[in-house]
């Protein structure tokens, strides 16, 4: 009888919060994937993906295993990018890419 009430409380709590805070569902984390391209590393996936080249660790973190050194990308590996729906891809990351490089 206790367990069926909290879990009928923690229920009600969730959907009120859902109510009450409608953006936080939304910035549920979304995946997404990105081929690398020859030239590419860590720090300008993140750049593009999370606004901050800086958060490439974040990048390495969710494709250690098929990725085990960081600074050895081959071109035409698909890397899993984890977003949230707040960030969105204003230009193409061939675009982006030319810019940072200053082409």
């Amino acid at each position: 009888m206790r367990m069926r009430t909290l879990a009928m409380f923690s229920t009600l709590a969730v959907g009120a919060l859902a109510l009450l805070f409608p953006g936080a569902a939304r910035c549920a984390a979304q995946a997404a994937e990105h081929v690398v391209r020859p030239g590419d590393n860590l720090h300008l996936i993140a750049g593009y993906c999370y606004r901050d080249p800086r958060q490439w660790k974040k990048v390495w973190n969710l494709n250690r295993k098929e990725l085990p050194n960081p600074h050895r990308l081959v071109p035409g590996r698909v890397l899993r990018i984890e977003l949230t729906s707040g960030l969105s891809w204003e230009i193409p990351y061939e675009e982006f890419r030319s810019r940072v490089r200053g082409q």
